[in-house]
């Protein structure tokens, strides 16, 4: 059994020994308290510095599409320039009216003159431009193809069809790339803009 017999300072700190306890308890408390608003403090410091991190590595991703875009707007831009002009060359190899015939090889030569520079370099980039620009780039390849895939003798009227259209296709396209660029350039600042 506790000896209940204390004496002088003793006996004040066994009489108040709940009421210490309290205190104590409190101040534990309150450091509890402190050190928690504390790790709270850090982790929303830590929060916002990984945000911030996040917010840089989604605007440095946004400015490499746009570079790689704007890199690939480029080369169609400057390859339609090729083809616009391949266009005008097939159409100065014949002549007359729209029922007037074409020999073979006039025909085939006219057919053979619209070339597809650097539309291998374009199918690597299409998937990076946007969707109205891929799709009538696809279709300006098939049209480009199935002309050249033709033999033999024809009239103007058909082959100067062929070409209108072929033609319509490249300022289409030329347009949606120049529009593509100045977005691109939008996005990015003078630095991030690379040489032409």
């Amino acid at each position: 059994m506790a000896c209940l017999d204390y004496t002088g300072p003793l006996k004040l700190l066994y009489d108040w020994q709940t009421l210490v306890a309290g205190f104590v308890a409190i101040g534990g408390g309150w450091l509890a308290y402190f050190a928690g608003v504390k790790q709270v403090r850090a982790i929303r410091a830590q929060t916002a510095v990984l945000r911030q991190q996040n917010d840089d590595l989604k605007r440095a991703e946004q400015r490499r599409l746009a570079r790689d875009s704007l890199i690939a707007a480029r080369m169609l831009d400057a390859s339609l320039e090729v083809v616009a002009r391949d266009i005008e060359n097939a159409r100065s190899t014949f002549g007359g009216p729209r029922d007037g015939y074409v020999d073979e090889p006039t025909a085939n030569l006219a057919r053979q003159a619209v070339g597809k520079p650097g539309f291998a370099y374009l199918w690597e980039k299409v998937g990076i431009l946007d969707r109205e620009i891929a799709v009538p780039f696809l279709e300006l390849e098939a049209s480009i193809d199935r002309m050249r895939a033709q033999h033999g003798t024809t009239h103007i009227g058909p082959l100067t069809d062929r070409l209108d259209h072929l033609s319509a296709l490249v300022e289409r396209i030329r347009d949606l790339a120049g529009g593509e660029i100045r977005r691109t350039r939008a996005v990015l600042s003078d630095d991030d803009i690379p040489p032409q």
